[in-house]
């Protein structure tokens, strides 16, 4: 299958499947609806920027987009990891400090 029409098939499969129509895809991204209608179409290829923001944009691979894996996600990086872990142990906290408030509260 030539990439132009593979990259095309799953920015459309991506776009459906997130349940936007064209327009809300694009105001995301800051592209014309009818740019975003030449990619879907086949008839114009995304710049390699344009790929980026969408796999940015909407966490997918570019390895994907480009066709050359079925893993539409992207893995997280170590960053987003570590961000993740903390914000969780930030909310283990604040539900303990919470129960302890409420304990006492009650005695």
């Amino acid at each position: 299958m030539d990439n132009t029409i593979q990259i095309a098939e799953r920015i459309k499969q991506l776009r459906k499947n997130l349940g936007l129509n064209q327009s809300e895809f694009c105001k995301k991204l800051g592209i014309k609806q009818s740019t975003l209608s030449s990619y879907e179409n086949g008839t114009v290829s995304p710049s390699n920027e344009v790929l980026y923001a969408i796999a940015k944009q909407y966490h997918v691979s570019l390895d994907w987009l480009f066709g050359i894996s079925d893993n539409e996600f992207s893995l997280l990086s170590m960053g987003d990891i570590i961000s993740f872990l903390l914000e969780l142990n930030e909310l283990k906290e604040c539900a303990m400090n919470w129960k302890s408030t409420i304990n006492f509260s009650m005695t």
